[in-house]
C-alpha cells in the first residue's frame, strides 16, 4: 500500500487535486478520466471517489482552489505600483510581476490559458470569472493613474483595461509556451511600449 493510500481523505484530497491539475496542465487531447487522476495520484480510483464523489465535483475544487492561488498571485504583483510612475514603467512593472507569476506556476496558470483547448465546463466557468476580475483590478489601477483625467478617467481606463488585458493575455500564452526567448521583464517592457506607443513601440532607435 503506498503512502497516500495510507492517508486520511483530508490529507490525500490535495494529492488527488494535484494530480488532477498536472494532468490537465500536460496539454494531452483526451478528456482526464477518474483512473488517470488515481495513476498519477498514486492511489486506487475508489480512494479518489472518497475524495470527491464524482469527477465534476473534483474538477469545482480544482478551479475553486487555482482560482484562489491566481488571485492571491495577481493581487501580489499589483501591490505596490508606483501609480505616479510614467505610463510604460507602470505597465512594465506590472506586466513583469505577473508573468514571473506565470513563469514561477506554470500548471495553475495553463488552467486559465490551456495550449489544446481541452478544458473542462467547471474549470472554465471558474477561470471566465478570474479573467473578468483581472480586468476590474487592471481598470482601478488605470483609473488611479488617469485621475488628472477627471470624469473623463473613468471612461478611458475601462477601455484600456480590456486593451491591456488582452495584449497580457498574448505574453503569458507566450510564457506557457516556452519557446519564446524573452524574459519576463523583456517582454513586459516591449508588451509595455506597445501598448502605450503603439506604432511608436515598433520604430527603430
Amino acid at each position: 500500500m503506498s503512502r497516500a493510500q495510507r492517508m486520511r481523505v483530508e490529507e490525500r484530497r490535495p494529492l488527488v487535486l494535484d494530480a488532477a491539475l498536472a494532468l490537465l496542465a500536460s496539454g494531452s487531447p483526451s478528456p482526464v478520466s477518474m483512473e488517470a487522476i488515481a495513476a498519477r495520484a498514486g492511489v486506487a480510483k475508489p480512494s479518489v471517489y472518497n475524495c470527491f464523489e464524482s469527477k465534476e465535483a473534483l474538477l469545482q475544487a480544482l478551479a475553486e482552489r487555482e482560482e484562489k492561488r491566481i488571485e492571491e498571485l495577481v493581487d501580489k504583483a499589483l501591490t505596490g505600483l508606483d501609480l505616479t510612475a510614467p505610463a510604460v514603467d507602470l505597465l512594465a512593472a506590472g506586466f513583469t510581476a505577473i508573468l514571473q507569476s506565470v513563469e514561477g506556476s506554470p500548471p495553475t496558470w495553463r488552467l486559465l490559458y490551456p495550449t489544446d483547448g481541452n478544458r473542462p465546463p467547471a474549470v472554465t466557468r471558474r477561470m471566465f470569472r478570474v479573467r473578468e476580475r483581472n480586468t476590474k483590478l487592471l481598470q482601478a489601477v488605470l483609473a488611479a493613474h488617469l485621475s488628472e483625467h477627471g470624469d473623463e478617467a473613468e471612461r478611458k481606463a475601462a477601455f484600456l483595461a480590456h486593451m491591456v488585458a488582452g495584449m497580457l493575455d498574448q505574453m503569458i500564452e507566450l510564457v506557457l509556451a516556452e519557446t519564446q526567448q524573452f524574459a519576463p521583464g523583456e517582454l513586459a517592457r516591449m508588451g509595455a511600449e506597445l501598448v502605450v506607443n503603439g506604432e511608436g513601440g515598433l520604430q527603430r532607435p
